[in-house]
């Protein structure tokens, strides 16, 4: 478990946290709206393309909770920095997909790095933030 680091500025994380909280919760968002569009781009069904946003939210949901738990043994700036790293790379394979399966990857591991940034958020929060 990681101690407490006289050099932790709370003015400073609290900020870039939301920040970075904010962009995953755009990434989400901003799918879910251009949907109908990938849809008919990829030539899918309403069932197919809902499925891109289902797998999405249960790997999200599954994550969070596997990050709050591995931030007991591993140190959070790394979850943090590995989750992040997935999510930028995973976008890229995104937006350079072709086909179902391809975009349907990219999504499931945009949430497994997506999920990094709220689950760890609460741990960061209550470990270090005094009252």
């Amino acid at each position: 478990m990681e101690r407490f680091n006289p050099s932790f500025r709370e003015s400073l994380i609290i900020p870039l946290w939301s920040i970075t909280v904010m962009l995953v919760v755009m990434n989400t968002t901003m799918f879910n709206v251009a949907l109908p569009t990938v849809a008919q781009a990829l030539h899918l069904t309403a069932t197919s393309a809902s499925w891109i946003v289902t797998g999405y939210s249960i790997l999200f949901a599954i994550s969070s909770i596997t990050y709050s738990r591995l931030s007991d043994f591993i140190p959070i700036r790394t979850l943090l920095t590995l989750g992040l790293l997935l999510l930028g790379g995973a976008s890229i394979v995104g937006m350079l997909a072709t086909n179902y399966y391809m975009l349907m990857a990219a999504r499931l591991l945009q949430a497994i790095g997506a999920a990094s940034a709220p689950g760890l958020g609460i741990v960061l929060v209550t470990r270090y933030i005094p009252v």
